[in-house]
């Protein structure tokens, strides 16, 4: 056991898995950086993205009936257009054409103006096109 202790290639071997091992653990650390800062620059664009969305609200049920209310949220000043197609994408009922400022707007919709079947509920602005499908049963 001695002669193992006092033979210098031990000690080579030694440093060397040390060294190794000491390469491993900085490349890894090096890579879990890297993905931590790109993570980080990739979130704020995303944030600052999201900012400038509307959020159109869910519809307590797709099937709908007499007098509707249809709601969302303008994080900026918008120009936008919120209607009613079929689905051929013709607009049946406009709820609203125009510039809004940001805020929650809400708008109702007697959906007897329309025969019972499926239509679109259409939200569009510059930047985003928001369709949600409903059912009207009157």
């Amino acid at each position: 056991m001695s002669d193992l202790w006092n033979d210098s290639n031990f000690w080579r071997i030694l440093i060397n898995v040390i060294g190794g091992i000491s390469i491993l653990v900085a490349v890894f650390l090096i890579f879990i950086g890297i993905k931590k800062v790109i993570h980080f620059i990739s979130s704020n664009n995303v944030r600052v993205l999201k900012d400038i969305y509307a959020k159109v609200y869910e519809l307590p049920s797709s099937v709908l009936s007499n007098q509707v209310q249809f709601g969302f949220e303008l994080a900026i000043k918008t120009h936008l257009t919120f209607s009613v197609n079929d689905d051929e994408d013709k607009v049946l009922v406009e709820l609203y054409n125009g510039e809004l400022e940001k805020g929650v707007h809400v708008f109702k919709f007697d959906s007897k103006k329309l025969d019972n079947g499926n239509y679109f509920l259409q939200f569009k602005s510059e930047i985003q096109n928001i369709n949600r499908k409903i059912t009207i049963r009157n």
